[in-house]
């Protein structure tokens, strides 16, 4: 008897599973085979409802992504406008010159730009890079003390930002209801389960020479993933037993 795939696989693993039992049997013609073809239509239609499902979840993943890059470019802003403030303070006249209009430059751009909304931050930002790169302050900035260095980090982690908030606007831009993943999973899993393995499992026995390898790799990753699963599930219980016990 083929093991089933369990109850206690995550969204991620039954939708690997479904993904490489729908390659696989695409390799092979089985026109003649009216009941497999149902069951391979509908488990890549409810597969690829995981998929998404799953891709909606990752939205979270892409505005905590968005959070963490803002982090670094606030940062690399307020490190760019002290070292520009500090050169404000040097012996050298022509420096402390420069210094003071790279950072009335700044200033234009707006002091406190790190807390405007991400929308609004980015363009500024992009907006007084260009102008520090320009034929009149580039000079100026090559001038000051470290600051060169501190305005290529700004760029870079400016870019990064962009490309962040770019990636969660698209997400949010094609947001429709999905179903969870936890429930969707479900789905598939008993198609899996109850549909497309015992199908296999008697047509193996009855025709070995067109069903056999085929059903032979998709059985062996389900194995390999509940293998996995049993590991899991038993650090789990042993975890929890143990958290009890120092209670």
């Amino acid at each position: 008897m083929a093991e089933s795939v369990f109850y206690y696989c995550d969204s991620k693993e039954i939708n690997t599973i479904a993904s490489v039992a729908t390659s696989e049997l695409d390799k092979g013609d089985w026109s003649t085979d009216f009941i497999l073809s149902m069951i391979l239509s509908e488990l890549k239609q409810e597969n690829e409802l995981l998929s998404q499902s799953i891709a909606h979840v990752h939205g979270d993943i892409l505005a905590e992504n968005v959070r963490k890059e803002d982090k670094i470019a606030d940062d690399d802003f307020m490190c760019l406008k002290q070292f520009v403030k500090a050169n404000m303070y040097m012996p050298d006249e022509e420096i402390a010159k420069c210094a003071e209009d790279v950072y009335e430059l700044i200033k234009s751009h707006n002091l406190q730009l790190n807390k405007l909304n991400y929308e609004m931050q980015i363009s500024m930002s992009k907006a007084l890079l260009q102008n520090l790169g320009n034929e009149t302050f580039k000079p100026k900035v090559d001038r000051l003390l470290s600051v060169p260095d501190r305005v290529v980090k700004f760029e870079a982690s400016t870019a990064a930002l962009t490309e962040a908030f770019k990636k969660l606007s698209e997400s949010k831009a094609s947001k429709v209801d999905y179903i969870a993943p936890s429930i969707q999973k479900n789905k598939v899993r008993g198609i899996l389960n109850e549909k497309l393995i015992p199908h296999l499992e008697g047509a193996s026995a009855a025709l070995p020479e067109k069903y056999a390898a085929s059903f032979k790799i998709i059985c062996e990753r389900i194995e390999e993933t509940n293998i996995k699963v049993r590991t899991r599930k038993t650090r789990n219980q042993k975890d929890t037993e143990e958290t009890v016990q120092v209670q």
